[in-house]
Protein backbone atom coordinates (compact mmCIF):
# COMPACT_ATOMS: atom_id res chain seq x y z
CA UNK A 1 0.00 0.00 0.00
CA UNK A 2 1.07 3.52 -1.01
CA UNK A 3 0.02 6.34 1.43
CA UNK A 4 0.53 9.80 -0.13
CA UNK A 5 -0.22 12.98 1.75
CA UNK A 6 -0.09 16.97 0.84
CA UNK A 7 -0.24 16.26 -2.96
CA UNK A 8 -2.28 18.52 -3.84
CA UNK A 9 -2.17 17.98 -7.77
CA UNK A 10 -3.91 14.54 -7.30
CA UNK A 11 -6.68 15.64 -5.32
CA UNK A 12 -7.29 18.23 -8.33
CA UNK A 13 -7.99 15.47 -10.48
CA UNK A 14 -10.91 14.47 -8.18
CA UNK A 15 -12.52 17.92 -9.27
CA UNK A 16 -14.67 16.93 -12.44
CA UNK A 17 -13.95 20.44 -15.13
CA UNK A 18 -16.61 23.00 -14.75
CA UNK A 19 -17.65 22.40 -10.90
CA UNK A 20 -17.30 25.38 -8.85
CA UNK A 21 -16.16 23.85 -6.07
CA UNK A 22 -12.68 23.95 -5.42
CA UNK A 23 -9.81 20.99 -4.11
CA UNK A 24 -9.05 21.64 -0.48
CA UNK A 25 -6.23 23.91 0.43
CA UNK A 26 -5.27 20.86 3.05
CA UNK A 27 -5.38 17.64 1.47
CA UNK A 28 -6.79 14.18 2.99
CA UNK A 29 -5.11 11.17 2.45
CA UNK A 30 -4.83 9.34 -0.41
CA UNK A 31 -4.77 5.25 -1.06
CA UNK A 32 -3.43 3.89 -3.71
CA UNK A 33 -3.23 0.11 -3.97
CA UNK A 34 -3.88 -2.83 -6.35
CA UNK A 35 -7.68 -3.07 -7.18
CA UNK A 36 -9.42 -6.34 -4.91
CA UNK A 37 -11.74 -8.51 -6.60
CA UNK A 38 -15.40 -6.81 -7.43
CA UNK A 39 -17.84 -8.75 -4.88
CA UNK A 40 -20.25 -11.10 -6.26
CA UNK A 41 -23.03 -10.75 -7.43
CA UNK A 42 -26.52 -9.66 -6.03
CA UNK A 43 -28.43 -12.68 -4.20
CA UNK A 44 -31.98 -14.02 -5.37
CA UNK A 45 -34.41 -11.09 -4.56
CA UNK A 46 -37.59 -12.18 -2.30
CA UNK A 47 -41.10 -10.92 -2.67
CA UNK A 48 -41.95 -7.71 -3.02
CA UNK A 49 -43.43 -5.01 -1.56
CA UNK A 50 -46.60 -3.57 -0.95
CA UNK A 51 -47.65 -3.30 -4.38
CA UNK A 52 -49.43 0.19 -4.10
CA UNK A 53 -46.17 1.86 -2.84
CA UNK A 54 -44.53 4.20 -5.48
CA UNK A 55 -41.09 6.41 -4.85
CA UNK A 56 -39.76 8.63 -7.30
CA UNK A 57 -36.07 10.27 -7.85
CA UNK A 58 -34.80 11.86 -10.78
CA UNK A 59 -31.36 11.99 -12.25
CA UNK A 60 -30.26 13.62 -15.59
CA UNK A 61 -31.55 11.41 -17.83
CA UNK A 62 -34.90 10.57 -16.47
CA UNK A 63 -37.04 9.54 -14.06
CA UNK A 64 -36.96 6.27 -11.84
CA UNK A 65 -40.26 5.04 -9.62
CA UNK A 66 -40.04 2.40 -7.39
CA UNK A 67 -43.35 0.21 -7.66
CA UNK A 68 -43.75 -1.83 -4.91
CA UNK A 69 -40.36 -3.50 -4.68
CA UNK A 70 -39.82 -2.93 -8.51
CA UNK A 71 -37.52 -0.35 -9.56
CA UNK A 72 -38.19 1.33 -13.68
CA UNK A 73 -36.18 3.99 -14.85
CA UNK A 74 -37.81 6.12 -18.02
CA UNK A 75 -36.70 8.81 -20.19
CA UNK A 76 -40.10 9.94 -20.44
CA UNK A 77 -39.71 10.04 -24.14
CA UNK A 78 -43.04 8.26 -24.94
CA UNK A 79 -45.42 10.27 -23.09
CA UNK A 80 -48.17 6.91 -23.09
CA UNK A 81 -45.36 4.68 -22.53
CA UNK A 82 -46.14 3.49 -18.99
CA UNK A 83 -43.21 3.71 -16.48
CA UNK A 84 -43.59 0.10 -15.19
CA UNK A 85 -43.19 -1.16 -18.69
CA UNK A 86 -39.07 -0.67 -18.41
CA UNK A 87 -37.44 -3.71 -16.83
CA UNK A 88 -37.06 -3.50 -13.45
CA UNK A 89 -33.61 -2.52 -12.41
CA UNK A 90 -30.95 -5.87 -11.53
CA UNK A 91 -34.75 -7.76 -11.42
CA UNK A 92 -34.56 -7.22 -8.29
CA UNK A 93 -38.20 -7.12 -6.71
CA UNK A 94 -38.01 -6.06 -3.18
CA UNK A 95 -36.49 -2.72 -3.31
CA UNK A 96 -37.39 -0.47 0.08
CA UNK A 97 -35.62 3.00 -0.76
CA UNK A 98 -34.59 4.50 -4.25
CA UNK A 99 -32.18 7.38 -4.65
CA UNK A 100 -30.27 9.18 -7.53
CA UNK A 101 -27.41 11.10 -8.11
CA UNK A 102 -27.13 13.38 -11.22
CA UNK A 103 -26.31 9.84 -13.65
CA UNK A 104 -26.48 7.58 -10.60
CA UNK A 105 -29.40 5.61 -9.48
CA UNK A 106 -28.90 3.43 -5.80
CA UNK A 107 -31.47 1.11 -4.14
CA UNK A 108 -32.13 -0.59 -1.28
CA UNK A 109 -33.77 -3.48 -0.43
CA UNK A 110 -35.47 -5.51 2.11
CA UNK A 111 -32.64 -7.95 2.63
CA UNK A 112 -30.36 -4.54 3.80
CA UNK A 113 -28.32 -4.74 0.94
CA UNK A 114 -27.59 -1.68 -1.26
CA UNK A 115 -27.34 -1.73 -5.38
CA UNK A 116 -26.50 0.66 -7.60
CA UNK A 117 -25.44 1.87 -11.27
CA UNK A 118 -24.44 4.07 -13.84
CA UNK A 119 -21.46 6.41 -13.42
CA UNK A 120 -18.42 5.49 -10.75
CA UNK A 121 -16.45 8.16 -11.34
CA UNK A 122 -15.56 9.21 -7.76
CA UNK A 123 -16.61 5.16 -6.41
CA UNK A 124 -20.05 6.84 -6.05
CA UNK A 125 -21.29 3.09 -6.84
CA UNK A 126 -19.74 1.50 -3.75
CA UNK A 127 -18.92 -1.45 -5.61
CA UNK A 128 -14.92 -1.83 -5.62
CA UNK A 129 -15.17 -0.95 -9.68
CA UNK A 130 -12.33 -0.05 -11.43
CA UNK A 131 -14.65 0.89 -14.09
CA UNK A 132 -16.20 4.66 -14.61
CA UNK A 133 -19.65 3.36 -15.05
CA UNK A 134 -21.51 0.50 -15.98
CA UNK A 135 -25.06 -0.24 -16.71
CA UNK A 136 -25.42 -3.28 -14.72
CA UNK A 137 -27.01 -3.03 -11.11
CA UNK A 138 -23.56 -3.92 -8.61
CA UNK A 139 -23.76 -4.33 -4.86
CA UNK A 140 -22.34 -1.90 -2.50
CA UNK A 141 -19.84 -3.45 -0.89
CA UNK A 142 -19.68 -4.49 3.04
CA UNK A 143 -23.73 -2.79 3.54
CA UNK A 144 -25.82 -5.69 4.79
CA UNK A 145 -28.67 -4.11 7.06
CA UNK A 146 -29.66 -0.80 5.07
CA UNK A 147 -32.92 0.50 6.13
CA UNK A 148 -32.71 3.63 3.18
CA UNK A 149 -30.08 4.86 0.85
CA UNK A 150 -29.94 8.79 0.15
CA UNK A 151 -27.82 10.08 -2.95
CA UNK A 152 -25.50 13.47 -3.14
CA UNK A 153 -24.20 14.69 -6.49
CA UNK A 154 -21.15 12.64 -6.14
CA UNK A 155 -21.49 10.43 -3.03
CA UNK A 156 -24.06 8.72 -1.22
CA UNK A 157 -25.26 7.31 2.51
CA UNK A 158 -26.96 4.27 3.87
CA UNK A 159 -28.58 4.68 6.83
CA UNK A 160 -28.23 1.41 8.71
CA UNK A 161 -30.93 -0.73 11.28
CA UNK A 162 -28.21 0.01 13.79
CA UNK A 163 -29.54 4.17 13.80
CA UNK A 164 -25.82 4.73 11.99
CA UNK A 165 -25.35 6.02 8.81
CA UNK A 166 -22.69 4.83 6.18
CA UNK A 167 -21.20 6.88 3.62
CA UNK A 168 -18.97 6.28 0.03
CA UNK A 169 -17.88 8.38 -3.03
CA UNK A 170 -16.20 11.39 -3.57
CA UNK A 171 -15.04 13.03 -0.32
CA UNK A 172 -12.06 15.78 -0.80
CA UNK A 173 -13.99 18.04 1.39
CA UNK A 174 -14.79 15.04 4.02
CA UNK A 175 -18.54 15.06 2.97
CA UNK A 176 -18.43 11.09 3.60
CA UNK A 177 -17.65 10.92 7.10
CA UNK A 178 -14.17 9.52 6.54
CA UNK A 179 -10.13 10.71 6.81
CA UNK A 180 -9.51 9.23 3.62
CA UNK A 181 -9.63 10.61 0.23
CA UNK A 182 -9.70 8.31 -3.10
CA UNK A 183 -7.58 9.40 -5.77
CA UNK A 184 -10.03 8.67 -9.31
CA UNK A 185 -7.30 5.53 -10.44
CA UNK A 186 -8.44 4.29 -7.50
CA UNK A 187 -11.90 4.46 -7.25
CA UNK A 188 -12.29 0.42 -7.00
CA UNK A 189 -11.61 1.17 -3.39
CA UNK A 190 -13.85 3.41 -2.41
CA UNK A 191 -16.10 1.58 0.12
CA UNK A 192 -18.82 2.63 2.65
CA UNK A 193 -17.31 3.53 5.68
CA UNK A 194 -19.69 4.37 9.58
CA UNK A 195 -19.89 8.26 9.96
CA UNK A 196 -18.49 9.00 13.54
CA UNK A 197 -20.30 9.90 16.45
CA UNK A 198 -23.79 10.30 14.85
CA UNK A 199 -26.72 7.50 15.88
CA UNK A 200 -30.10 7.04 15.75
CA UNK A 201 -30.01 8.71 12.21
CA UNK A 202 -33.47 9.84 10.57
CA UNK A 203 -33.24 11.30 7.77
CA UNK A 204 -29.82 12.23 5.91
CA UNK A 205 -29.36 14.46 2.83
CA UNK A 206 -25.95 15.04 0.43
CA UNK A 207 -25.02 18.03 -1.27
CA UNK A 208 -22.20 18.64 -3.36
CA UNK A 209 -19.47 18.84 -1.06
CA UNK A 210 -21.83 18.58 2.14
CA UNK A 211 -23.87 15.73 4.37
CA UNK A 212 -26.28 16.54 7.12
CA UNK A 213 -28.57 14.12 9.16
CA UNK A 214 -31.22 14.74 11.76
CA UNK A 215 -31.45 12.15 14.62
CA UNK A 216 -34.27 10.65 17.31
CA UNK A 217 -32.48 13.26 19.70
CA UNK A 218 -34.08 16.18 16.78
CA UNK A 219 -30.84 17.18 16.79
CA UNK A 220 -28.97 18.21 13.18
CA UNK A 221 -25.34 16.89 12.53
CA UNK A 222 -23.58 17.96 9.53
CA UNK A 223 -19.68 17.18 7.81
CA UNK A 224 -17.93 17.88 4.84
CA UNK A 225 -17.96 21.66 3.94
CA UNK A 226 -19.55 23.73 5.95
CA UNK A 227 -22.88 25.51 4.87
CA UNK A 228 -24.20 26.85 8.13
CA UNK A 229 -21.96 29.26 10.30
CA UNK A 230 -22.33 26.98 13.63
CA UNK A 231 -20.95 24.12 11.54
CA UNK A 232 -17.92 26.62 10.14
CA UNK A 233 -17.32 27.38 13.58
CA UNK A 234 -16.98 24.19 14.85
CA UNK A 235 -14.97 22.26 12.26
CA UNK A 236 -13.18 24.77 10.05
CA UNK A 237 -13.47 25.19 6.30
CA UNK A 238 -13.81 21.64 6.19
CA UNK A 239 -14.00 18.16 8.15
CA UNK A 240 -15.16 14.50 8.41
CA UNK A 241 -15.85 14.71 11.64
CA UNK A 242 -19.56 15.66 12.34
CA UNK A 243 -20.59 18.54 14.25
CA UNK A 244 -23.90 19.08 15.81
CA UNK A 245 -25.98 22.58 14.84
CA UNK A 246 -27.84 23.58 18.18
CA UNK A 247 -29.76 26.35 15.81
CA UNK A 248 -31.25 23.89 13.40
CA UNK A 249 -32.46 21.33 16.52
CA UNK A 250 -36.16 20.24 15.69
CA UNK A 251 -35.57 20.52 12.33
CA UNK A 252 -36.60 16.99 10.38
CA UNK A 253 -36.61 15.18 7.06
CA UNK A 254 -33.79 17.19 5.40
CA UNK A 255 -32.87 17.47 1.62
CA UNK A 256 -30.46 18.89 -0.69
CA UNK A 257 -29.65 20.68 -3.77
CA UNK A 258 -26.22 20.68 -5.09
CA UNK A 259 -25.30 23.33 -2.07
CA UNK A 260 -28.48 24.01 0.07
CA UNK A 261 -30.41 22.14 2.31
CA UNK A 262 -33.87 22.48 3.29
CA UNK A 263 -36.48 20.52 6.36
CA UNK A 264 -39.43 20.92 7.88
CA UNK A 265 -39.62 22.50 11.72
CA UNK A 266 -43.03 22.09 13.63
CA UNK A 267 -44.94 22.99 9.90
CA UNK A 268 -42.73 25.28 8.69
CA UNK A 269 -39.85 24.98 5.97
CA UNK A 270 -36.02 26.10 7.15
CA UNK A 271 -33.03 26.32 4.57
CA UNK A 272 -29.63 26.92 5.03
CA UNK A 273 -26.47 27.12 2.70
CA UNK A 274 -26.33 28.88 -1.00
CA UNK A 275 -29.76 30.29 -1.32
CA UNK A 276 -29.70 32.28 -3.85
CA UNK A 277 -31.97 30.24 -5.93
CA UNK A 278 -34.18 29.18 -3.52
CA UNK A 279 -35.85 32.34 -1.49
CA UNK A 280 -37.04 35.34 -2.42
CA UNK A 281 -34.52 38.44 -0.61
CA UNK A 282 -32.29 35.70 0.53
CA UNK A 283 -28.81 37.25 1.54
CA UNK A 284 -27.66 33.74 -0.17
CA UNK A 285 -24.74 32.83 1.82
CA UNK A 286 -24.55 34.26 5.24
CA UNK A 287 -24.24 31.18 6.86
CA UNK A 288 -27.47 30.88 8.60
CA UNK A 289 -30.88 29.32 8.46
CA UNK A 290 -34.14 31.11 6.47
CA UNK A 291 -37.69 30.39 7.06
CA UNK A 292 -39.53 29.74 3.95
CA UNK A 293 -42.98 30.62 3.71
CA UNK A 294 -45.66 28.44 2.60
CA UNK A 295 -49.46 28.94 2.15
CA UNK A 296 -50.43 26.28 4.62
CA UNK A 297 -48.48 23.75 7.22
CA UNK A 298 -45.81 21.64 5.29
CA UNK A 299 -45.09 18.06 6.30
CA UNK A 300 -41.73 17.57 4.23
CA UNK A 301 -39.79 19.85 1.41
CA UNK A 302 -37.79 18.32 -1.32
CA UNK A 303 -35.11 20.33 -3.04
CA UNK A 304 -32.86 20.52 -6.08
CA UNK A 305 -30.10 22.93 -7.49
CA UNK A 306 -32.83 26.02 -8.24
CA UNK A 307 -36.05 24.94 -7.15
CA UNK A 308 -38.02 22.85 -4.37
CA UNK A 309 -41.81 21.89 -3.86
CA UNK A 310 -42.96 21.56 -0.17
CA UNK A 311 -45.82 18.57 0.66
CA UNK A 312 -48.29 20.44 2.79
CA UNK A 313 -50.07 18.47 5.83
CA UNK A 314 -53.49 18.80 3.55
CA UNK A 315 -52.10 17.54 0.41
CA UNK A 316 -51.38 20.30 -2.00
CA UNK A 317 -48.15 20.90 -3.22
CA UNK A 318 -46.28 24.70 -3.01
CA UNK A 319 -43.04 24.98 -5.18
CA UNK A 320 -40.55 27.72 -4.88
CA UNK A 321 -37.18 28.99 -6.43
CA UNK A 322 -35.72 29.07 -9.88
CA UNK A 323 -38.61 28.98 -12.69
CA UNK A 324 -37.09 28.82 -15.88
CA UNK A 325 -37.91 24.86 -16.28
CA UNK A 326 -41.61 25.21 -15.59
CA UNK A 327 -40.68 23.25 -12.51
CA UNK A 328 -42.54 25.41 -10.06
CA UNK A 329 -46.31 24.64 -11.69
CA UNK A 330 -46.63 27.58 -13.12
CA UNK A 331 -45.55 30.55 -15.64
CA UNK A 332 -42.98 32.90 -13.75
CA UNK A 333 -40.20 35.79 -15.57
CA UNK A 334 -37.50 33.20 -16.29
CA UNK A 335 -34.90 35.85 -15.35
CA UNK A 336 -35.78 36.12 -12.05
CA UNK A 337 -35.10 33.27 -9.34
CA UNK A 338 -36.29 33.32 -5.64
CA UNK A 339 -39.81 32.76 -6.48
CA UNK A 340 -41.69 32.29 -3.06
CA UNK A 341 -43.82 29.01 -2.30
CA UNK A 342 -47.32 28.68 -4.28
CA UNK A 343 -49.53 26.59 -4.82
CA UNK A 344 -49.67 23.89 -8.05
CA UNK A 345 -52.99 23.92 -9.19
CA UNK A 346 -54.25 21.54 -11.11
CA UNK A 347 -52.83 18.45 -9.05
CA UNK A 348 -55.04 15.97 -7.02
CA UNK A 349 -54.22 15.42 -3.23
CA UNK A 350 -50.57 14.70 -2.96
CA UNK A 351 -48.81 12.12 -0.32
CA UNK A 352 -45.31 12.41 -1.73
CA UNK A 353 -43.31 15.05 -3.55
CA UNK A 354 -39.65 14.66 -5.70
CA UNK A 355 -37.81 17.18 -7.50
CA UNK A 356 -34.92 16.99 -10.09
CA UNK A 357 -33.03 19.49 -12.01
CA UNK A 358 -35.45 21.19 -14.05
CA UNK A 359 -38.76 18.96 -13.12
CA UNK A 360 -40.94 18.57 -10.24
CA UNK A 361 -43.41 15.24 -9.57
CA UNK A 362 -46.15 14.12 -7.36
CA UNK A 363 -47.32 11.19 -5.78
CA UNK A 364 -51.30 11.30 -5.17
CA UNK A 365 -53.40 9.56 -3.00
CA UNK A 366 -54.51 7.64 -6.05
CA UNK A 367 -51.10 5.87 -6.11
CA UNK A 368 -50.50 8.00 -9.63
CA UNK A 369 -47.74 10.15 -10.76
CA UNK A 370 -47.63 13.60 -12.02
CA UNK A 371 -45.12 15.89 -13.40
CA UNK A 372 -44.36 18.95 -14.45
CA UNK A 373 -41.39 21.28 -15.88
CA UNK A 374 -38.68 20.36 -18.59
CA UNK A 375 -38.73 16.17 -18.86
CA UNK A 376 -35.11 15.06 -18.23
CA UNK A 377 -34.26 12.77 -21.65
CA UNK A 378 -37.96 13.83 -22.89
CA UNK A 379 -36.85 15.61 -26.10
CA UNK A 380 -37.56 19.31 -24.81
CA UNK A 381 -40.89 18.23 -23.50
CA UNK A 382 -41.96 20.91 -21.52
CA UNK A 383 -44.89 20.95 -19.06
CA UNK A 384 -46.05 23.68 -16.88
CA UNK A 385 -48.97 22.82 -15.70
CA UNK A 386 -48.85 19.30 -14.15
CA UNK A 387 -49.13 16.17 -16.33
CA UNK A 388 -50.04 12.39 -15.47
CA UNK A 389 -47.42 10.08 -16.30
CA UNK A 390 -49.08 6.05 -16.61
CA UNK A 391 -47.00 3.93 -14.29
CA UNK A 392 -48.69 0.57 -15.03
CA UNK A 393 -50.45 -0.37 -18.37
Amino acid sequence: MIRIRALAPLLAGLALAGCRTPPPSDPQSIVITPAPPAPAEPPAPRDGDDPSAIELAMGWSGLCARVGGRVHCSALDDPGRPLSAAPALGGIDDAVSLTAGPSFVCLATRRGTVHCTGDNQFGQLGARLREERTDRLVQVAGITDARRVVAGTWHACAVLASGRAACWGRNERGQTGSSVAYAAEARELDVPAEVPQISGVTSIAGAFSTTCATTEARDVWCWGEPKHDEHRAARGAHSEEPAPLPALAGVADVSAGESAFCGVKEGEVTCWGDLWALLPRSSGRDGRAHPLPTPRSARRVRVANSHGCALLRDGAVACFGAGWSGALGREVDERESGQPARIVEGLPRAVDVAVGASMSCAVTEAHEVYCWGAFPGGKGRHEVAPRKIPVTG
